[in-house]
């Protein structure tokens, strides 16, 4: 019964088969056998359509499912390009260095200067470990961005970037959970493409019914 079901949603001809026998059932049982009155026949006249509609959703959502698939696969290569690239740049060299102070500077001066590039380096390790605790844990939503204890941080081009980077990846997480609840709903899983085939044929196999019945009226 399972292989006869399977090759009549797999195999085009069988479900091209499958469309007449059902409508030479149709024929025989409601115009033969059943000899329905006119007003039933009128209300077949919408059921073909709901039915049809039905199997077109049901089609619609299996679609929906295999697209899900395929944007997980590009969001999850996407993603983890992102989290490693924001855990590289986070790892440059160029964030901790020690300043030389040429004379140029007074010497308060110069120490802030070396205070805020020392925090930057902190702040930076912070990121890194950001980033690594999401890799680690496949790729889970990054935690708050690290406080950096500088004035105007904002305006630092290392928070600009690490900010960007934070909100991108983070929306790419979310988006991936949805992507993920849509494939795991398993409520039709393995049913809708069956069920929306299955109503396709029974949508055509009442129509040629309906036209068959008004030809052998003529």
């Amino acid at each position: 019964m399972f292989e006869l079901l399977e090759g009549l949603i797999t195999k085009p001809f069988n479900t091209f088969l499958g469309i007449i026998i059902l409508w030479g059932v149709f024929y025989l049982v409601f115009v033969k056998l059943l000899k329905l009155k006119g007003s039933i026949w009128h209300w077949f006249e919408y059921s073909w359509i709901f039915v049809g509609v039905f199997g077109v959703l049901f089609l619609v959502a299996e679609n929906r499912k295999n697209r899900s698939v395929n944007r997980l696969e590009i969001i999850n290569t996407r993603l983890k390009n992102d989290v490693k690239d924001l855990k590289n740049y986070s790892e440059i060299s160029n964030h901790c260095f020690k300043y030389n102070n040429s004379g140029l500077l007074s010497q308060e001066v110069f120490d802030k200067r070396q205070a805020e590039q020392d925090s930057v380096c902190s702040w930076m390790k912070k990121v890194t470990a950001m980033a690594e605790k999401s890799i680690n844990n496949n790729y889970i939503i990054l935690d708050k961005i690290p406080v950096i204890n500088i004035e105007n941080y904002q305006a630092l081009t290392e928070y600009k970037h690490v900010l960007i980077d934070h909100q991108r990846i983070n929306e790419q997480i979310k988006n991936r959970e949805e992507l993920i609840k849509i494939i795991n709903d398993d409520f039709w899983e393995g049913y809708k493409y069956t069920f929306g085939i299955l109503f396709l044929i029974i949508a055509f196999a009442l129509r040629l019914t309906i036209a068959s019945k008004k030809i052998s009226e003529k």
